[in-house]
């Protein structure tokens, strides 16, 4: 498993999770297994989307896509702060 985890500016939280919904199916059809959404309870203008991947592979395949970057400038945020690709390191002890 691996995740995608995008930092943004968000200041409509519901919008952006309402988004994130209507937008899945494409994600989906590009390797995506589910999405989260959290917020910074410090600084509640600050959101994470995590994406999740079968694998590390896939989740940088989308990541370097063009696909990504149209998918992502769609989101109804201020600003996509940064881009992480996190591998699950539990893959390599199988």
């Amino acid at each position: 498993m691996a995740r995608v985890l995008v930092k943004v500016d968000v200041r409509r939280r519901a919008s952006l999770l309402e988004f994130l919904r209507e937008q899945q199916p494409k994600r989906a059809a590009l390797g995506e297994k589910s999405f989260t959404f959290a917020v910074n309870d410090d600084a509640r203008h600050i959101g994470y989307v995590i994406l999740e991947w079968e694998s590390f592979e896939g989740a940088r395949h989308f990541v370097d896509s063009p696909h990504s970057k149209y998918l992502l400038a769609d989101w109804p945020v201020a600003e996509v702060l940064e881009v992480l690709k996190l591998k699950d390191i539990a893959d390599d002890y199988k």
